[in-house]
């Protein structure tokens, strides 16, 4: 089964043209069909609109105030202790901490947070 912009598609094979012959005359086959005028008679219903997108600047935004607190507190608890390392490494123990941090607790938390003041 595929979902195109044109709708649903059902590919079905067949063994070889015995097989498909039966199936189109097969009572389940006739039975589907019935079943399926409803949705291909009348008005095309069309799909719903898509949900907005946030401009660019409020992501912008929700994504900074979601990781200022922890950069902040990385910087002033953790920054000591790794600054003896190559940069590299540096950066990559702070994007390790700080990324999943933002992305599950901080951005989800300012999202709420702006919900509900909106």
């Amino acid at each position: 089964m595929e979902v195109g912009p044109a709708g649903i598609t059902t590919t079905l094979v067949f063994s070889d043209g015995a097989a498909a012959a039966g199936w189109e005359q097969s009572s389940q086959r006739a039975a589907l069909l019935v079943e399926a005028v409803p949705l291909t008679e009348g008005e095309p219903v069309p799909a719903p609109p898509p949900p907005p997108v946030a401009p660019r600047w409020r992501t912008a935004l929700v994504v900074w105030a979601g990781l200022f607190p922890f950069s902040v507190v990385y910087g002033l608890l953790v920054g000591p202790h790794v600054s003896a390392l190559p940069i590299v490494l540096q950066s990559l123990a702070s994007s390790a901490v700080l990324v999943p941090l933002a992305v599950f607790v901080g951005i989800p938390t300012v999202t709420v947070v702006l919900r509900r003041l909106s």
